[in-house]
């Protein structure tokens, strides 16, 4: 499956992008708008597609009671 997504994501264009600032990291907006993250000024910002961002919220998950 993970292969299959990849591929996936390699051949479709990203639907939106998230706008963040390099420094902090913190998110600044979201674009719908190719033109606007070709034109970000990327010394002080980053875009990053919206699955890519969504995706790197998920961190490991803790299983309580597990040995």
């Amino acid at each position: 499956m993970g292969m299959l997504m990849k591929s996936l994501e390699q051949v479709r264009a990203p639907a939106s992008w998230v706008i963040r600032e390099i420094a902090t990291k913190s998110v600044i907006a979201e674009t719908f708008d190719k033109r606007k993250v070709d034109a970000l000024n990327v010394a002080k910002y980053e875009a990053i597609p919206i699955g890519q961002y969504l995706a790197s919220l998920n961190g490991p998950r803790v299983i309580l009671g597990a040995n």
